[in-house]
């Protein structure tokens, strides 16, 4: 049980991180540079928690050479992702510097992280044949349709053990139909996980290796298909060589995966 110190203090930091919301969104920026490092930490992260967002583990030390946070500028809440700017700290005396740190977060990092799933097929006649399955659409922020890996955020509900393998499989159905199709003939490998911007991005990326057997019929089916999302949004999947596939990846998350996944 907590002592009453305890709970005293948790209670004050939500009162605190309530006021911190409240500064933000009037347009205030959060200076928290009076308070030493451990305080600050603890501050931060029950405003961060309260948000539905990861902890952080430090915040720096400016005497340290590290970059420190010592407040907060700007926080703009969104159902995907959050951007949080800190007042940061470097240096000391004549040389200390002070700027603002851009910083997006996934807007559910308290629940969990992205997953890309890397789809190895090969059908049951020639099981020595793989192919990596990859999905075209169109990105409209750079106007090209690309070739990646099937990917998403993950829910709570996501994870086998500790490992968010269900997403992987939940991400592949609904951009490829691949594990309904599959009919349960596959296996799930958890490799490990990529950070997708350690400059400005919490985002820790978790890469499920998914190895599916299917007949040549399911075969011929997968590598002509088009998924549409409920948006009307089109998917289309394509079906490439394994020793071709990290080539034709358009994208860091997939190459980083099947390097990961089939070099690692």
């Amino acid at each position: 049980m907590l002592d009453q110190a305890t709970k005293r203090s948790a209670i004050q930091n939500l009162d605190a991180a309530k006021i911190i919301v409240e500064q933000l969104a009037s347009g205030k920026q959060v200076d928290l540079s009076h308070m030493d490092r451990k305080e600050r930490l603890s501050l931060i992260n029950t405003f961060l928690a309260s948000n539905n967002l990861r902890p952080l583990s430090d915040l720096g030390d400016a005497s340290n050479g590290q970059m420190e946070f010592v407040g907060i500028n700007k926080f703009s809440p969104d159902d995907f992702v959050v951007r949080v700017d800190f007042q940061t700290e470097l240096g000391t005396g004549d040389k200390k510097s002070s700027f603002n740190h851009l910083n997006c977060i996934s807007a559910n990092t308290s629940q969990g992280d992205a997953t890309v799933a890397v789809p190895i097929i090969s059908t049951e006649e020639n099981p020595d044949i793989k192919y990596v399955v990859l999905v075209g659409q169109f990105r409209p922020v750079i106007g090209e349709t690309t070739y990646e890996l099937p990917r998403g955020f993950t829910n709570p509900d996501d994870f086998i053990g500790s490992k968010p393998m269900a997403n992987a499989l939940r991400e592949l159905d609904e951009e490829t139909g691949i594990v309904s199709d599959s009919k349960g003939k596959l296996t799930v490998t958890h490799v490990g996980e990529s950070f997708e911007n350690t400059g400005t991005h919490n985002v820790a990326v978790n890469i499920e290796r998914v190895d599916i057997k299917v007949s040549e019929a399911e075969m011929e089916k997968i590598s002509h298909r088009v998924m549409t999302e409920d948006t009307g949004h089109q998917l289309k999947t394509l079906l490439v060589p394994i020793d071709q596939a990290i080539n034709i990846a358009s994208d860091n998350h997939s190459k980083a995966a099947l390097a990961a996944a089939l070099y690692g």
